[in-house]
Parts: C-alpha cells; sequence; structure tokens
C-alpha cells in the first residue's frame, strides 16, 4: 500500500516526533511504500528556507532523499 505525507505530518517528523518516526518506520518495515507529494515538499521546503532553518532543512533533505530508496 502506498501512503502520502502532508505538510503537518512532515511538521512534526521535523520536529522529532517519535511517534511519526515510528508509524513512518513500521509502514517502510512491512512492506508499504511512503511518499512525499510535490505540494507538501514545496510547502515544507518553503517554510524551512523562508525561517533560515538549516539543520532542519537538511534534516528534511536526508528524509526526502530516504524515501526514494524505498
Amino acid at each position: 500500500m502506498k501512503y502520502f505525507l502532508d505538510t503537518n505530518i512532515i511538521s512534526y517528523l521535523l520536529k522529532g516526533s517519535l511517534n511519526v518516526k515510528q508509524k513512518i518506520t513500521d509502514l517502510i518495515m512491512n512492506g508499504h511504500t511512503v511518499h512525499i507529494p510535490v505540494v507538501a515538499y514545496y510547502e515544507s521546503k518553503r517554510g524551512l528556507l523562508s525561517s533560515s532553518a538549516s539543520k532542519k532543512t537538511f534534516y528534511f533533505a536526508m528524509v526526502y532523499s530516504s524515501l526514494w530508496n524505498y
């Protein structure tokens, strides 16, 4: 099954929500695919760039690129 993350879930993930991280990890480990839609990607990226959150921007890039491997 495919799951798509919305902007709110991405925000929780970037804030370090252990529940969200665990749920996404469980989905991937159980063979599901997790995607970030283009709109959610750009909303998240724009918010990070406008707030100059360099650490979160780097983390977002790492999360986004790791989802491409699944």
